[in-house]
C-alpha cells in the first residue's frame, strides 16, 4: 500500500488535517495484517522517540529549574575542574540538558551524586568564611 510509505512521513505532523484524513483511509480500508503492522512499528518507533525527547525535556527543565534562583552564585568552573575533572563547559550542557550530537546532555547517576556533594561541600566551605580585622 502506498500509503504505509507516507504514513511515516506523517507522523511527525500528529494532530494536522492531513494526517486526520490519512488515519481515517487507514480505518476505511481492508488492511493486511503485514500493513496492520507496519502501521504499529511506525507509531511505536515514534512514540519511543517522543518519549524520550519528552524525558529529556523533563530532565533539563527539573535541574535547570532546581538551580535557577542561585545559579549566580554556583562556582561551576569550580565544581566541573575539581570535582569531575571537566570543563565548565561540560557541566553547563548537562545542567542545560544542550543537544551535543544529537542527542541531548544529560547527568548519569552517578554525576548527579557527585554533583549534590560538590554543592553541599562548596557551601561548607563558604558558610564556614569569617573575615577577622
Amino acid at each position: 500500500m502506498e500509503s504505509i510509505k507516507n504514513f511515516e512521513k506523517l507522523m511527525e505532523k500528529i494532530g494536522t488535517p492531513e494526517f486526520d484524513k490519512l488515519l481515517d483511509e487507514f480505518g476505511t480500508n481492508n488492511l493486511t495484517n503485514k500493513e496492520r503492522k507496519q502501521i504499529q512499528e511506525i507509531f511505536t518507533k515514534h512514540w519511543e522517540v517522543t518519549k524520550i525527547k519528552i524525558d529529556a525535556a523533563l530532565k533539563r527543565n527539573s535541574i535547570k529549574e532546581q538551580l535557577q534562583y542561585n545559579a549566580e552564585i554556583i562556582p561551576f568552573a569550580y565544581i566541573a575542574r575539581e570535582y569531575f575533572k571537566k570543563s565548565r563547559t561540560w557541566l553547563y550542557q548537562r545542567v542545560n540538558g544542550s543537544i551535543v550530537n544529537g542527542k541531548p546532555c544529560q547527568f548519569k547517576d552517578e554525576e548527579i551524586i557527585i554533583f549534590n556533594n560538590a554543592l553541599k561541600d562548596v557551601g561548607q566551605r563558604i558558610g564556614s568564611l569569617s573575615i577577622y580585622t
